[in-house]
């Protein structure tokens, strides 16, 4: 994300944006806009606010055209190319906040709204320092308190949950989840608890090159057992728990039943988040019930590819699609999704998501024809004729009547075009 242009006074920053997008903006941001909160300075993890002005300055680059979701306008960055983005539903209101990672284009909700997002980004930057005095200066108490603010509307919750800042912070994430908040960020943060492992743990206190070094290993060799240690070699196994002074039983240890059970509030919430799936379905092969696993990978399948965030690195070795489907193809035989199975598994999923749409749209059907267009472009996601998805994106949305998403599809689409150029 770039750097924010300088910020002329203005006390209706709503008016503004609806006249240049068409959209309405929660009560939370009019009250971030319109009091200048995004001029204060945050040691969380998204860090560089972005202002108003710049989101309807044209020439901003502030938009990442052809990369960031074509229904989202960006509110946040971290300094390092990843942004929070807000996301429009077709009427213009807000549909939720997500976490866009520069690295593969990947995203994952962290909010429904603005102040859920930085509630999760404050417990998370807290709980990533261990400092029990991180937000003990005036510099970030008054984002929390802010955010405390609007993300809870219950005053006893949020001295509650304020306490806990300070007390035990590892409480805050399972309250959130009890109270509806930010429950998909909040939930892959449980699971990554459930799924961790003394090498992964070692790895980011000394560097896994580090440890090649002094076990004699190539990083590649020990790259894919940070995940999940189990799939590596048994000699691989014995000489990592023999450096880590722990037995290969505690190495390969971890809790799939308590990341199912977690991910299984994920999926009862929304289907088109695909990592979750793709964790049920490897619990399901640890338990040796393939039907259920091939399940699990029809549903991955057929969820947003671009969605995949902690788990992503399984796809690269242990648990490539063609594999899973060569493994589970005569379940899958008879499944409604076999075609679009199939594209996936052969990376051509927008050949298919254009066919799609352009039959959706001989129909007349525009709001399929727009959803269709969508997942051409943010599916399976690469960066090949962006520019043509985002153009047919926007006819779509005019035609079925996406005021604000055709308005936003448009700006993302004269950023793609002017990129095109250098």
């Amino acid at each position: 994300m770039k750097k924010k242009s300088n910020h002329t006074k203005n006390s209706n920053w709503q008016k503004r944006l609806q006249e240049k997008f068409n959209i309405q903006l929660s009560l939370d941001l009019i009250n971030w806009f319109d009091n200048d909160m995004w001029q204060n300075i945050s040691h969380g993890i998204f860090v560089e606010f972005v202002s108003p002005e710049t989101l309807i300055d044209s020439s901003s680059n502030i938009i990442a055209g052809g990369l960031h979701l074509p229904d989202t306008l960006p509110i946040a960055g971290n300094g390092c190319g990843d942004d929070l983005l807000i996301r429009f539903a077709t009427d213009g209101s807000i549909k939720e906040i997500i976490q866009w990672s520069h690295e593969g284009g990947s995203w994952i909700p962290w909010g429904k709204s603005f102040s859920e997002a930085l509630l999760f980004d404050s417990v998370k930057s807290h709980s990533d320092n261990a400092n029990a005095e991180y937000y003990s200066n005036e510099e970030n108490e008054w984002l929390l308190e802010w955010v405390l603010k609007w993300a809870i509307p219950e005053p006893q919750r949020r001295i509650e949950i304020r306490q806990l800042f300070d007390k035990d912070i590892s409480a805050i994430v399972p309250l959130l989840i009890k109270l509806n908040l930010c429950e998909v960020a909040c939930i892959e943060f449980m699971i990554e608890n459930c799924l961790s492992n003394p090498l992964r743990i070692k790895c980011m206190e000394i560097g896994g090159q580090t440890i090649c070094d002094e076990i004699g290993m190539k990083w590649k060799e020990m790259e894919i057992g940070l995940k999940d240690p189990s799939i590596l070699s048994e000699h691989d196994r014995k000489i990592i728990a023999q450096y880590l002074r722990i037995s290969v039983e505690e190495l390969v240890t971890m809790d799939w039943s308590g990341a199912a059970s977690w991910v299984e509030k994920i999926t009862a919430l929304r289907s088109d988040i695909a990592w979750p799936f793709l964790i049920l379905k490897k619990n399901a092969e640890k338990n040796n019930n393939m039907a259920l696993a091939a399940k699990y990978f029809e549903s991955e399948m057929k969820a947003m590819q671009s969605t995949y965030d902690y788990p992503y690195d399984w796809l690269s070795y242990p648990f490539p699609h063609r594999q899973s489907f060569q493994q589970y193809e005569e379940y899958l035989k008879d499944s409604p999704s076999i075609d679009l199975i199939k594209k996936k598994v052969e990376q051509q999923a927008r050949n298919y998501w254009i066919d799609e749409a352009e039959r959706a749209e001989r129909k007349g059907d525009y709001a399929s024809a727009y959803s269709c267009w969508y997942a051409a472009g943010w599916d399976q996601y690469f960066s090949n004729d962006i520019p043509m998805i985002l153009e047919r994106l926007v006819k779509a949305a005019h035609s079925a009547g996406f005021s604000s998403l055709e308005k936003i599809a448009e700006h993302h689409l004269s950023d793609a075009l002017k990129n095109m150029q250098f």
